[in-house]
Order: C-alpha cells, then sequence, then structure tokens
C-alpha cells in the first residue's frame, strides 16, 4: 500500500464565516459545480456531521466511496474516505487574510490500495482546478448576496 500526502491552498474573495458555511453546505448537485459525473447519496447531514455515499463508473464498473466529514466551526472540517482502491484523510482549515478574504489550506493523505498513487503534480493540479471552479461559484453567490442555504 503506497500513501501519498497533497497540499491545496486557495483564496475566496468573501469572509470567513461565509466560507466556513458555503464550503460546509454540502449537497447532493455539488458536482454540478465542477463538472463531475459522481452522485451522492446522503446518509446522514448534522451540524456535526455530513457522511454520504459516492457513487462512479469506472471501466464499466460502478464505484462506491463513503466520505464522513467532521464539522468544526467557526474554521475548520475533515473528512475520512473510504473506497475500493484508495482511502484518505482530509484537513481544511480557513485563516482570514482581511475582513473579506479567506484562505483555504487543504492537506489530503490518501493511501492507496490497488491503484497506482497519482502524481503529486497530477493530483495537486486537477484538485486545484475543481477548487478555482468552486471559488467562481462562492464569490458569484456571495457578490449576488445569496446565502450558502439559498
Amino acid at each position: 500500500m503506497a500513501v501519498k500526502t497533497y497540499n491545496v491552498t486557495t483564496v475566496f474573495e468573501a469572509p470567513l464565516n461565509y466560507v466556513y458555511r458555503w464550503c460546509t453546505d454540502y449537497r447532493e448537485d455539488d458536482n454540478l459545480i465542477t463538472g463531475g459525473l459522481a452522485r451522492r447519496h446522503f446518509v446522514e447531514k448534522t451540524k456535526k456531521c455530513v457522511a454520504w455515499i459516492t457513487h462512479t463508473s469506472k471501466d464499466g464498473r460502478e464505484i462506491e466511496n463513503i466520505r464522513s466529514v467532521t464539522l468544526t466551526p467557526p474554521n475548520k472540517w475533515s473528512v475520512i474516505g473510504y473506497g475500493e482502491e484508495f482511502n484518505e484523510v482530509g484537513t481544511y482549515v480557513l485563516k482570514p487574510l482581511g475582513k473579506k478574504k479567506t484562505q483555504l489550506k487543504m492537506k489530503f493523505v490518501i493511501s492507496y490500495k490497488s491503484a497506482e498513487p497519482e502524481a503529486k503534480a497530477s493530483w495537486e493540479n486537477r484538485v486545484s482546478g475543481n477548487w478555482l471552479k468552486y471559488k467562481a461559484a462562492l464569490e458569484r453567490d456571495y457578490s449576488e448576496g445569496r446565502g450558502p442555504l439559498d
């Protein structure tokens, strides 16, 4: 089993409390923001925990992954994921960079089971690309006065 650590950082033009609420308002259609094809089925959604099963297809077979997020307001959350090809532990930490600017640092430790580990630069570029799409959606919602729960 190979273990890899990946890091991604992004900065939002929105205050920390808004960014936290927006990023932790998990929805079944979140994949539409990034164009992903995975489907989510939530099994728990409370103020402290969000858990879901992700359904994807690979090489003609369906793969299910389980994700459990622990929420630690006002600025942290973590994810534990279990899947057929890898397990992951991720941490998310927000830091204010001013009244309307917030940094998000993410760290993921992935234990690959059967899959070949993804190269660090490839993984970080792919995930950074997804977060650029989340950033655009979050900042659009913020500038238009839409709250995370609207």
